[in-house]
Order: C-alpha cells, then structure tokens, then sequence
C-alpha cells in the first residue's frame, strides 16, 4: 500500500435538498428500530473496550502499508501539541473542527505557544437567533420517529503529499469521529462544509485519533459514525451558539508560497484514557460523542464558556483531566442517562470520580463548611449581627460569595443571635412544666400538618 488510508466524509443532505431531505426522514412506513440501533451500538462499543489492545495493535501494524502518512503517540496532550508545534513551524493559524478531543484538550496548549485557533465552522451560518424555522428543528425527534438521512457524501479527498492543489497557509488538526482498525478507514461526521475544506486546503493536516475512537473495521466505523447524527442532530440544531474562538473562515487565510502541501499526520492521542480503562469509571469511555445528553440538561447553556464544547460527560471527563475543576455545578437530575442512546450512567460516574478524589485527596475547605450547615449557621448566629453585616455589604459580601462559590447575586439568609431552640426554652418550651408540655403538643400538631410523622418528631426533638 502506498498513500494514506481512505478518508470518508459522513453528512446530511445539503441545504439545497432540504424539501427532499424533509421526507427522507424516517416516516412511519420506514420508521427505525432505535432500541435495536442503541443495542447494536451498545455491543459494538463494549467490543472496542473489551478489545482495545488488540485493535491498537492492529492499527499500528496496518496503518504501517501507507507510506504518506506519519503516525506518532501522545501519551497526553502536552506531547500531542508538542508536535503540532513543530508541524506548525512557519505559521500560526491551526483550523480545527468541533471536537471535545481538539477544543477541550489541545485548544489551550495550542494557545499558550502562541497558535491562533481558527474554528470554520461557526463561520458557517447566517445567524444565531434562537428561532425555530423548520419543523424538524423541534423537541424530541426520536420520540416521534423522525430521523436524519446521513449518507457518505466524500472519500479521500485528494489528500496527500503533490496533491496539487492550492492550498492555505495553516494546519489542520481534526479530531477524528471513528477509526477502523481492519483497514485504517476514518470517519468524520460534519453537518456543514468546514471538514472538507480544511482537509482539501490545509497546508498539511493532523488527525487527532483518541484511543477510544478505535473499532473493529469499516462497517462498524461507518455504523458508529452515522449514531453520532442520528443521536446528535438534535442538539446540534437546538444548542447552536456564537464561539468565543476565532470563527475565521478558510478563504479568509493567506494562500500558503511554499509549495503544494499535502503533509498528513496522525496523532494517537490517550491523555488518561488508558488510566480509565479497566477502572470503575471505563463505562465513560463507551460514549459516542453524540452529545444528546446536553438537551435536557438544566446547566447546559451555563457551562459552555471560554470556547469549549461542553456536555455533561465533557464536564466529567475534564474533571478527570484537571482535578483542580469542581463537579458540584451539576444538580444530578439524571436527564443526561436517560437521553444517552448508550444509558451511560454519568451521575453516578461522577459521584463516583468526586468520592475517589476525596479519598486521594481529602476535602476542600469550601467542601468542608458547607458540608456543615449546623456549625456554619451556629458560627454565624453567635456571632449576629456583625455576621449579617459581613454578608450584607460590598466588598466583604464579594468576599464571601468568591470564597464559598456562591453566585453573587444570591443572597444568604440573615442570622439571628436568639435561636428557635433558644427562644423556645426561654418561654417555658421543652418537658419541664404544664407551659412547655403544651408549647410542645402544639408544635408537634403544627409540623405534623407539613411534615411526616417521623420527619414532625425529629424536629420536636430539637425544640426538647
């Protein structure tokens, strides 16, 4: 073999075909069979896992026949940036796709040497109005058995070294959606025209492959490819957004004057993933990247920041990267499981990832006052009022605020110096005397109306 290995390009039917596109989704004389998708897709990625090393190996001795490509491994993301740098040598623009393996992990390495990441694809569209326009883009397609037509639009794309074609001043780093280990195929999913563009134009391109992206062969690469649209759609129409990463586009670049190009690399990328593998949290790795788990999710918009794709398994997954991040955003509503097509449980992953790092690491001092609201709120009783006065004003309210990761705008309650229990025993409350006995039975009938039986006598007994 020669060249590099075959490149396909899966996508819906363009915008010109979308009168034809509207009914080639699934009807009800046609409609899938989505548990029998899910269970296909679910035996498809427990193999990957179960068969990891073998599939690697296979890999690396397969992609070895192809002669115009370089293939190197990373054990993190500091050595995978380190050699785009040096791929990178003579410029400083690095088109990139929307990946979480790129923009999550490599954009901010790329940015501290100095690259300009460029992301085509949010150059793409007209607007961002928060607007429905076409039926399709409503709530819970799947549910109403309407699907997408994903088909296979490119392949090769005229890749590799004297391709002869002009190209732009930049390089490509693409994360990659699916990788066959039988025949080195790879797959990409895109929904608009950035991909293509940034393989055909690119000065020389690098193909992030992580290792969890590896499967059995073409067809299952093809199958776990077209999940990610089936799945995916949704979310990609109903969760559009400006980035805060440079949105330039491939015409706008400068050509490139040294020559044709044509450079392709692959970048075996593990960055932790091997260290999930076989652990307690390796159900996280059989994620597709599809992203349905951010429709229902209540924090979704709130946590897409500083240019990052986000998801709740995203947010998990660079949890376990950088064990300076925090989960405690997450309400743990379970929304995300219940919309995954896998049923990956990535509450409990998560309660899971914050308890071993506990046990590792301890609790943090934030962790530790507010895991104690009993003595939070005595301190700040017996030190009433000065404690409302600290809470109540500028800065030393910011301070608080900060120091407690509350948002700023929310307001805590006031302390009072005289507590219920006080205030109680004062007036005679608690088993001693006629006055206290009835006091009690009173507030036993009073929680009783908002509380169950059990619930209504531990609070009395606070009052006793």
């Amino acid at each position: 073999m020669s060249g590099i290995p075959p490149i396909w390009i899966m996508e819906p039917s363009p915008k010109e075909k979308r009168r034809r596109f509207s009914r080639t989704l699934a009807g009800r004389d046609i409609e899938p069979d989505l548990e029998a998708i899910k269970s296909r897709l679910r035996e498809l990625r427990e193999y990957s896992l179960r068969e990891h090393g073998s599939l690697l190996e296979e890999f690396k001795s397969n992609i070895a026949g192809y002669r115009g490509i370089r293939v190197v491994s990373a054990y993190d993301a500091e050595e995978a940036v380190a050699y785009i740098t040096e791929v990178a040598l003579g410029t400083e623009n690095i088109v990139v796709n929307r990946s979480s393996l790129v923009t999550n992990e490599l954009r901010p390495g790329l940015e501290r040497h100095g690259l300009k990441v460029i992301q085509p694809y949010y150059a793409e569209f007209d607007s961002f109005e928060s607007k429905i326009r076409d039926y399709w883009d409503l709530p819970n397609l799947l549910r109403k058995g309407l699907t997408g037509a994903f088909s296979i639009s490119s392949t090769g794309l005229g890749l590799g070294p004297g391709r002869g074609k002009a190209v732009k001043d930049c390089i490509a780093v693409l994360g990659v959606n699916a990788v066959s280990a039988k025949d080195c195929s790879i797959f990409f999913l895109q929904h608009f025209s950035n991909i293509s563009k940034s393989l055909e134009q690119a000065r020389e391109v690098v193909l992030i492959v992580g290792l969890d992206r590896l499967v059995k062969d073409r067809e299952d690469a093809a199958f776990h490819t077209r999940c990610m649209g089936i799945f995916g759609m949704e979310s990609m129409l109903l969760n559009l957004r400006p980035s805060e990463v440079e949105p330039g586009d491939m015409d706008s670049l400068p050509s490139f004057l040294g020559g044709a190009g044509g450079a392709v690399h692959i970048i075996l990328l593990d960055n932790g993933r091997s260290r999930i593998l076989g652990s307690g949290l390796e159900e996280l790795l059989l994620c597709i990247g599809c992203r349905a788990c951010i429709k229902q999710c209540p924090i979704n918009r709130a946590m897409s920041e500083d240019g990052a794709v986000w998801s709740p398994k995203d947010y998990l997954s660079m949890f376990l990267l950088d064990e300076g991040r925090s989960l405690d955003t997450c309400l743990h509503c379970e929304a995300c499981r219940v919309e995954c097509p896998l049923a990956i449980d990535i509450p409990g992953l998560m309660w899971m990832a914050e308890a071993d790092h506990i046990a590792r690491h301890g609790r943090g001092w934030r962790n530790r006052v507010l895991g104690n609201p009993e003595l939070l709120a005595r301190a700040g009783s017996l030190a009433a009022p000065i404690s409302n006065a600290v809470i109540g004003i500028e800065p030393s309210r910011t301070v608080v605020h900060r120091a407690l990761g509350f948002d700023t705008s929310r307001r805590l309650p006031r302390f009072r110096h005289e507590t219920l229990k006080r205030w109680f025993a004062r007036r005679g409350g608690g088993n001693g005397g006629p006055g206290g006995s009835r006091r009690l039975a009173y507030y036993v009938g009073c929680f009783a109306n908002y509380y169950e039986p059990e619930t209504a006598q531990a609070l009395v007994k606070v009052l006793e």
